[in-house]
Formats: C-alpha cells, sequence, structure tokens
C-alpha cells in the first residue's frame, strides 16, 4: 500500500495504480520521472524515464537494473524535437506541467510534444493543475484524441488536511514520516476525493487519460 502525506496525492497514486497496468505495448514513456516514482506501475515491455535532472535519473538506474529494461533520459520536455511522432504506446507526465515550473507559451510547447508521440493506437495520461491555463491546455489535447477522460481531485477537504498537516503541524508533506496515524488518515480522506471527481468547480488539479488519438498530426501543419 502506498501510503502519502497529501489525500490529492494518494488519491492521485491509486488512479495511476488502476490505469497504467491497462497500456501495454513496447515502450512507455515516463515525463519528468525524477527517480522512475512511477515505474512499478508501468506494464510496457520498455519503460524510459525523462528528465531534467540527472542525479534522480541516476538514483533511478540504481533502484532498477538493465535486466528490467529501464532506461533514463536526460532531457528537457519542452525540447523533444528528435523523439519521433507516433513511437510511444503510452506517455506518462504527472506533477510536471505546473504553471510555477514553466510559463505558458512552454508549457504548451511541451503539451504539443505529449500529444504527438503516442502512436495511433498509444495513450497520454497526463496531470494539470486547474489554473488560469487549464482550458487552453485541454484545447490542445482535445486536438489531437477523439477519447478525453478527466478525474478532477484536490477536493476542498482534501486540501484543508494538508493545509492543517503543513501549517497547523508544520510538517511538510513531500517528506516521509512516521505517524502511521496520519498516513491512514491522508488515505481515508483521499476516499471522498470521489465523490467529486465528476465536478471541475471545488477541486485543483485533473487526472486526464487520452486515446483513439485522430490520425492526423498536427504538429507537421504547424511547421508549414
Amino acid at each position: 500500500m502506498h501510503l502519502v502525506l497529501r489525500p490529492s496525492k494518494s488519491f492521485l497514486y491509486q488512479s495511476l495504480k488502476k490505469e497504467l497496468p491497462r497500456a501495454n505495448g513496447l515502450f512507455g514513456l515516463d515525463i519528468g520521472s525524477a527517480d522512475f516514482k512511477n515505474r512499478a506501475m508501468f506494464h510496457t515491455e520498455n519503460y524510459y524515464g525523462l528528465d531534467i535532472d540527472l542525479l534522480p535519473l541516476r538514483n533511478g538506474l540504481q533502484k532498477y537494473p538493465a535486466a528490467t529494461k529501464t532506461f533514463g533520459i536526460l532531457a528537457d520536455m519542452t525540447k523533444l524535437d528528435d523523439l519521433p511522432s507516433g513511437s510511444v504506446d503510452l506517455v506518462v507526465c504527472t506533477n510536471t506541467l505546473q504553471s510555477h515550473l514553466l510559463d505558458f507559451n512552454k508549457r504548451k510547447i511541451a503539451l504539443e510534444h505529449l500529444c504527438r508521440l503516442p502512436r495511433p493506437g498509444g495513450q497520454l495520461v497526463i496531470e494539470l493543475a486547474i489554473d488560469k491555463y487549464f482550458a487552453e491546455s485541454l484545447k490542445i489535447i482535445n486536438e489531437y484524441f477523439y477519447q478525453v477522460k478527466i478525474k478532477y481531485y484536490g477536493n476542498w477537504l482534501s486540501r484543508k488536511y494538508e493545509d492543517f498537516i503543513e501549517n497547523k503541524l508544520k510538517i511538510n508533506p513531500r517528506f516521509a514520516t512516521n505517524s502511521r496515524i496520519l498516513l491512514l488518515l491522508s488515505l481515508l480522506i483521499s476516499k471522498f476525493e470521489y465523490l467529486t471527481v465528476c465536478f471541475k468547480k471545488g477541486n485543483s488539479h485533473a487526472l486526464i487519460h487520452c486515446g483513439h488519438k485522430k490520425s492526423l498530426d498536427l504538429s507537421l501543419i504547424n511547421q508549414i
């Protein structure tokens, strides 16, 4: 069982754990992989973790030997022109396309790359914050895929609990804690996310699962 202090992150992890095993094929690409945090959930024959920082990639490669068909790619997600369109069975991107990390121009470039990389029968699973760029980001995604399913999460209860942890108890949710009570409480609160998963209003994030890619590669049109 994967226990984290943030109920919203617990919900995200459990959702990925259910969805990613359904995607198989030869190549899986984890964008912003850090130390291959999502590796265990991939069921593609090969896993490629892509990150802009070398140290977490090295740490990931130490955890997963070559026999597991795990590979690291040191690259900027806004500069993936050398990766061919329609070459990947599964693309996953979580906790990466945030407004405090990328301005919208860079976010748009990254999204275009993420959308063009899956093969026609491939899938894209992406997590976005519901911010001022969300509608425009969703528009880009819809240009590439016929099937776009959204789970909204990060509801009021989760955010209140996370605020309590961070500001009242002075615990950084990003780091591990030995308090099993707090971890189990976080897991319990995460279950309430399923009550509000269909509503954009009141949530802070969205997990978007894309399939049935359109045959027209819009990235080629933009180059004409």
